[in-house]
């Protein structure tokens, strides 16, 4: 077993301690499912109205606007979180650590643009905090059949559905690139599929 764990194996952790999750920048819907799923209260953020939607419709307690001012005061409103996960590293990394919980409060970053960022390391010392990067691509095969399984027992009960925003032919394919990064909508509220 890796020391570094997956997402879903964070997941699993959660089930056991009943904790406060934070996901920032539209989480994906199926993070929101799945997370639920394990029994975690769920605090997303989206920066439009369309995606606070989405992530309340994938079953998150509570939604907050990260363009708004005060909105991580509005997260932490029923406490601090036992674990973050940071779709947008590059910009919400150090703020995140003033909203986890003390003695394990951790971030998962599941995503950032590839740019340097000023971190104060001593910022995560007082709190005992711990920031991993998780990356599908490390996984070991028992780890992918564990978690494929894990999907598709959650597809088939129903507490997994996928949401599909848009849909680009697969000639299009640099297009969906841009639509991820920067969608036409001004955010994202579902999942960018190719179609062949």
């Amino acid at each position: 077993m890796r020391a570094v764990p997956s997402v879903l194996q964070l997941y699993g952790n959660i089930a056991h301690s009943n904790d406060m999750m934070k996901m920032t920048d539209v989480p994906s819907q199926t993070q929101v499912q799945l997370a639920v799923r394990a029994g975690a209260r769920v605090v997303g953020s989206a920066g439009t109205k369309d995606g606070m939607d989405a992530v309340r419709a994938a079953g998150a307690h509570d939604v907050v606007n990260h363009r708004e001012d005060g909105y991580l005061d509005a997260a932490v409103s029923e406490g601090e979180f036992d674990l973050v996960l940071e779709m947008a590293a590059d910009v919400n990394l150090v703020s995140d650590l003033s909203v986890l919980a003390s003695n394990g409060g951790r971030i998962a970053i599941v995503g950032s643009k590839a740019q340097e960022i000023g971190l104060n390391p001593r910022l995560t010392m007082p709190k005992e905090l711990s920031i991993t990067g998780v990356f599908l691509g490390n996984a070991s095969p028992d780890e992918l059949k564990e978690s494929h399984a894990d999907i598709f027992t959650a597809l088939e009960s129903g507490e997994l559905s996928p949401v599909v925003a848009t849909e680009i032919p697969l000639k299009d394919a640099p297009k969906s690139h841009v639509e991820v990064m920067q969608p036409q909508t001004g955010g994202s509220a579902g999942n960018v599929v190719l179609v062949v």
